[in-house]
């Protein structure tokens, strides 16, 4: 009622509606209500890959994921009319009059391939419905070229009616959240090893089934004894990791691990990327 009473020549009710409550209401006929037609982004597969894709404003500008980043280039310039006016804004009789034609924004194409995208949140969900978990993410990566072939989340949301699902839900986990990378780290441990030529494919260590650290124990889950750096590998042997870690040295190690980038962020191209996070050295001699 303020809205439609204030001293104004324009105020905005309600936008983008569905197309059945406007028609309900030009039946009515009220006086003075009108219409005015907006584009309107939509996502045609709902929740799937909505945390990467990201959602849209009112006015349509980019607010989160791929739609912020590429803003610029998916939305264009739009088009004008210029026109010479008077001091109060009338068009002047034979005036000069312009126009510039909007140009269209530019299309996208991911990595994503949908398929895969489609099965591992298939997936997911099962994994997070049999756990119990608060919620997961996967990623499917082309180990080729380093493409991402697939990102999902769980909890998920779908960015047609972002506003009823909490704000959390649409956070990009995979790339803002910081986790152990646990088993998958030993062949960065491995390769760092072997090209500071502390070890070599032809050295032997031995797993009692656990090794002592600082004050800390570390164990394994079976003793395996007598192994070769490839068995230690194919084994996932915690004690010879750590052996294998001893023999390169704290300094050399610490080189290796900026070297295979993991105190850096990759520079994916999704907004809000945590770094790697990593023990200072000096606490680790």
């Amino acid at each position: 009622l303020n809205r439609v009473t204030r001293q104004s020549s324009f105020e905005w009710i309600k936008r983008k509606i569905p197309d059945d409550v406007a028609r309900k209401i030009r039946e009515q006929k009220l006086y003075g209500i009108g219409f005015t037609q907006e584009s309107m982004r939509v996502w045609p597969k709902g929740s799937l890959l909505s945390q990467a894709l990201g959602i849209v404003g009112i006015d349509n500008d980019g607010l989160e994921g791929l739609e912020y980043e590429y803003d610029r280039v998916l939305r264009g310039t739009p088009g004008r009319f210029t026109v010479e006016v008077d001091a109060i804004g009338d068009a002047l009789p034979q005036s000069q009059r312009g126009y510039v034609a909007a140009i269209q924004g530019k299309n996208l194409v991911l990595t994503i391939d949908e398929v895969i995208q489609f099965i591992a949140e298939r997936e997911l969900e099962k994994a997070v419905q049999q756990s119990q978990a608060d919620g997961g993410l996967a990623i499917a990566m082309d180990p080729r070229n380093g493409e991402i072939l697939a990102m999902a989340v769980r909890p998920t949301y779908d960015p047609n009616q972002y506003d009823r699902y909490p704000q959390e839900n649409r956070r990009i986990s995979p790339i803002t959240l910081s986790f152990p990378p646990g088993s998958t780290f030993k062949p960065i441990t491995a390769a760092a090893a072997l090209e500071t030529g502390k070890v070599s494919v032809n050295d032997r260590f031995f797993c009692s089934g656990s090794i002592a650290v600082g004050p800390d124990t570390l164990h394994c889950i079976t003793a395996h004894g007598d192994q070769t750096f490839e068995e230690v590998i194919q084994n996932s042997c915690n004690v010879g990791f750590v052996q294998i870690a001893q023999r390169t040295g704290v300094a050399d190690f610490y080189r290796y691990l900026d070297l295979f980038g993991v105190t850096s962020a990759t520079g994916i191209d999704l907004p809000g990327e945590a770094s790697g996070i990593i023990p200072a050295e000096k606490d680790c001699k």
